[in-house]
């Protein structure tokens, strides 16, 4: 609607228009008078399609009526009041999922929000483990858009595999309802409802706090619960949950805090599942001529899935058979544009104007005067001195009828169902540019008149080379476990540096090298570490490593790292550098170096390793001989030393309570457990010191280790209880009630002990594949 000032003061949230029909409701105090007509418009691209202005005076009845809708599908409830009175919110997946509650005194109401499309699930969960996120045996909500409708259902997990019904109850990921031998589950969510717009879904429902069956888990407001949630795609045939694609992150929600909303914006322009193309690079010296022309921008996996910024107008620039892809060029060498984007200024759609600009956005004429003058100040090429665009040619473009979900994975297959065609005589302008020193690091190739046809351009000084270089040289290699692969050239008698590699496979984040002071600490050491952005430009630099946390881990000048280089190609990623010799805190002495590695599977920023050598390597650099110290072995020792404590020695001494003190009249049933407790003790303390070198006394956030930790808390407590327990009454007197009391809880936090144990080492075969 447009004020009396024609702004943009608001609009509706349709998000399509399927028919003739748009009812339009102004605001509670709002006068018609206030407005002079309405416009349609493209609010991300800011432009207005056509408008119509009422007439003075309007002619209107004295009591309005609303205008019933012709009759058609339901519309869903909105998404506003589907969150409505939830003061809590947290965001799950950044842009993608959030979680809304608020907490009564028997129930609490959820809505989860996601990003998704209709061939996936997505769910959330309460873990049934009090120190970790876990799938297994998890009480969790799933919802799905099918048949054309929101579905929501309770579930359990007790099991990875996809559910299946055998002997007429549900075993794996099934719905509570499912479950009907030996125990029947029941659907604990009421008050649900839901919708679908935009890729976005909503659902609202509310359970009870307590658990309602075997296949509940308590949701506590006195503290932190663990809680699980994830997507994947479904079996359309019923619904079924398939399983999804990445380990569930782990999390802590506080459901009785003070309330808080701490949700980010979800990002509808990607929906998962619809993973964007590869970001094309054109990068070599040798192309100086580029072919421009207009193409669909193919959202969701396209133009905003590339490039991370809004959608436009559905339409971008190709440039050379690709579609926005990231220039690099040479300060000091002209360029050629030819371009074909449209000169018919009366036919919006078929003009597209092309210049260079420092705004992202592009888009001049969609400016206001003051947003037109910033512009012009900065660094822009192919306008006039008023900002008229000199550049345009005739309209050559780029259509296909696949798109949408229809939309291939890769570009290269999309570009196969292309056809170009070319309105009139083709006439194109040509556009040459050199940059120079004047010429920002990076500008943007964009449209004159909308906002985001195009993209980027890097400018970097002549000569400048990129990819992983001349490893010719390098004719010295050993693998540093992690699938890390160390190469070097060798090191000569009077050598004051030395020329390195390490590249690693199926890498998506950093790898990095270590130098330490001839243990296998990573604290004190020097290293080396890095990544390769999407655009293809890289961050590697050198650190000293000096606690566990990423706070410990800074930059360090003095490791003097030379001729650096790193590209990434198929998953492998390849880091070059020449360093001192005699630098960093740790100084490569008589051509000797004591290295470890490290990999992380995703982040491009310090984040906590995902993959650490097992043992750390010495290596002469001058003949290439190579010797593991340290950490080899460890893990072993560890699990062994766990394995005949908890499960061999401590089971034998309290079978020995159990099952010989009925039996005989003496103490030896005391004695034996005495002696199987203590050497237990011993056993499992040597395990418990094991690990703690290991971990260099630093406990991470992996299930394992925080588990370990706290099974020896209570074990070491319940020895101190032990020691300290009340002794019995003298013969013919009661019991006391500290000895009774003891009598009851010994035995029970012993076998809870066991129990816990038993998860943790098979936990633990599971993670060394014994």
């Amino acid at each position: 609607m447009l004020d009396k000032h024609h702004y943009l003061n608001n609009y509706s949230p349709y998000n399509s228009v399927e028919s003739s029909f748009a009812a339009v409701v102004a605001g509670e105090y709002d006068s018609v008078d206030e407005y002079v007509g309405f416009a349609v418009v493209c609010v991300n691209a800011q432009a207005i399609f056509g408008s119509i202005t009422f007439p003075k005076p309007l002619n209107l009845p004295l009591e309005s009526t609303m205008i019933t809708p012709p009759s058609g599908p339901m519309m869903l409830e909105p998404t506003d009041e589907l969150v409505e009175g939830l003061d809590n919110c947290e965001t799950l997946i950044d842009g993608v999922m959030n979680i809304y509650w608020k907490a009564g005194t028997t129930d609490i109401t959820f809505a989860l929000s996601a990003v998704m499309d209709d061939t996936q699930w997505s769910a959330f969960g309460i873990s049934r483990l009090p120190t970790s996120t876990s799938m297994n045996n998890a009480d969790a909500f799933v919802m799905t858009y099918n048949n054309d409708q929101v579905n929501a259902d309770d579930y359990f997990f007790d099991g990875y595999a996809q559910c299946t019904i055998s002997g007429g109850s549900g075993v794996g990921v099934c719905r509570d309802v499912e479950r009907v031998t030996p125990d029947t589950g029941i659907d604990s969510l009421s008050d649900v409802s839901g919708n679908y717009l935009d890729s976005i879904m909503t659902v609202r429902y509310t359970r009870p706090l307590a658990a309602e069956d075997k296949f509940d888990n308590e949701i506590k407001l006195n503290g932190d619960t663990w809680v699980l949630f994830s997507q994947g795609a479904y079996q359309p045939a019923n619904g079924r949950p398939l399983k999804h694609p990445s380990t569930p992150p782990q999390k802590t929600i506080n459901f009785g805090r003070t309330a808080a909303n701490n949700c980010k914006e979800l990002d509808n322009n990607l929906a998962p599942g619809s993973a964007p193309w590869a970001q094309p690079i054109i990068r070599d010296a040798a192309i100086t001529e580029f072919d421009v022309k207009i193409g669909p921008a193919a959202a969701p996996r396209g133009y905003p899935g590339i490039t991370g910024t809004p959608l436009g107008w559905g339409i971008c620039y190709y440039i050379n058979d690709q579609i926005i892809p990231i220039i690099t060029v040479f300060r000091g060498t002209e360029y050629t544009f030819t371009i074909n984007a449209g000169d018919d200024p009366a036919n919006n759609a078929q003009y597209h104007p092309f210049y260079l600009t420092e705004d992202e956005a592009g888009g001049w004429t969609q400016k206001d005067d003051a947003g037109k003058a910033a512009e012009l100040a900065k660094y822009t090429f192919g306008l006039d001195s008023t900002g008229q665009p000199l550049y345009d040619g005739s309209f050559c473009h780029l259509t296909s009828d696949t798109q949408g979900d229809d939309l291939p994975a890769t570009f290269d297959e999309f570009f196969k169902t292309t056809t170009s065609e070319c309105i009139g005589e083709k006439k194109p302008d040509v556009m040459k540019w050199t940059p120079d020193e004047s010429t920002p690091d990076v500008v943007y190739y964009q449209c004159w008149a909308h906002n985001y046809l195009g993209w980027k351009i890097q400018v970097v000084d002549e000569g400048t080379t990129f990819g992983p270089g001349d490893l010719s040289a390098l004719t010295l290699g050993t693998d540093l476990g992690c699938d890390v692969y160390l190469m070097w050239a060798p090191v000569e008698e009077g050598a004051t540096s030395i020329k390195m590699a390490i590249t690693a496979k199926d890498v998506a984040g950093w790898i990095a090298v270590g130098f330490t002071d001839g243990s296998f600490s990573m604290v004190t050491s020097d290293a080396v570490l890095g990544w390769v952005n999407v655009d293809g430009s890289f961050d590697v630099q050198g650190y000293t490593l000096s606690a566990h946390t990423p706070s410990g881990v800074t930059p360090q000048a003095a490791l003097g790292l030379t001729d650096v280089s790193a590209s990434q190609a198929d998953g492998n990623i390849t880091i070059i550098f020449t360093r001192p010799l005699a630098a960093g805190v740790n100084p490569i002495i008589g051509g000797m170096a004591t290295l470890i590695s490290a990999t992380h599977s995703s982040a491009k920023s310090i984040v906590q390793h995902s993959c650490r050598a097992p043992a750390a390597s010495t290596v002469d650099l001058a003949s290439g001989g190579t010797s593991t110290i340290a950490g080899d072995g460890l893990e072993d020792v560890h699990g062994g030393l766990m394995v005949a404590g908890w499960g061999f020695v401590l089971v034998w001494g309290a079978m020995a309570a159990r099952y010989i003190k009925p039996f005989v009249n003496s103490d030896l049933w005391f004695k034996l457990h005495l002696i199987f407790q203590l050497l237990g003790f011993c056993l499992i303390t040597a395990g418990f010191c094991v690990g703690l070198v290991m971990t260099e006394l630093h406990l991470s956030t992996d299930w394992h280790h925080q588990l370990g930790v706290t099974i020896m808390a209570i074990a070491y407590t319940h020895y101190i209880v032990a020691i300290a327990r009340p002794h019995p009454a003298p013969e013919g007197e009661s019991t006391p009630p500290l000895r009774r009391a003891f009598e009851i809880i010994h035995p029970v936090f012993g076998f809870v002990l066991l129990v816990m144990s038993a998860v943790q080492i098979f936990g633990g075969i599971y993670l060394r594949n014994w």
